[in-house]
């Protein structure tokens, strides 16, 4: 027979985005590129761009364009949209932090307004520097060290 195994200071924020994430309607979004042309402009690059910083970097862009799409669903205190001043992104990323993999969550906010390399940059600082160096992390890891009903509290606060 298995076990119950109390969840890591790591996966409780992870299960609070989830929780988050089930609430929230979801809609689908299409669009055409030309992926060759992207692929082939990207072995050209130096330094190698990640693909998912182009694909931020792009929707960022759609975002500004379209602000539709920085719209969100909010229930509190009456249901209604709340539309974002400006794209943000949040990118997980898996790191080791005091010897277990867990995932955090790297904000780049206007990311639009950066240019490819500067986005690789900052892209390669959330995944390469000390966890401890980075405050957003930090915050992350405090934060998930609160019980359980006062994260929860926050997160309906915040949504």
């Amino acid at each position: 027979m298995g076990k119950r195994i109390k969840f890591s200071n790591g996966r409780r924020l992870v299960d609070d985005v989830i929780r988050m994430a089930n609430r929230m309607p979801i809609a689908g979004l299409t669009g055409d590129f030309e992926f060759e042309k992207v692929a082939r402009l990207r072995r050209m690059t130096q330094p190698k761009i990640a693909w998912n910083v182009i694909f931020m970097k792009a929707y960022a862009q759609v975002c500004r364009q379209t602000p539709e799409t920085m719209q969100g669903y909010t229930g509190f205190p009456w249901p209604h949209l709340y539309e974002h001043h400006q794209p943000v992104c949040m990118m997980t990323i898996a790191r080791e932090h005091q010897g277990v993999e867990r995932l955090f969550f790297a904000r780049f906010a206007q990311p639009d307004f950066f240019t490819l390399e500067e986005l690789q940059e900052q892209y390669d600082h959330y995944r390469k520097a000390p966890v401890e160096e980075i405050k957003q992390f930090r915050h992350q890891i405090s934060f998930a060290k609160t019980p359980g009903l006062l994260r929860r509290f926050a997160w309906w606060m915040l949504f």
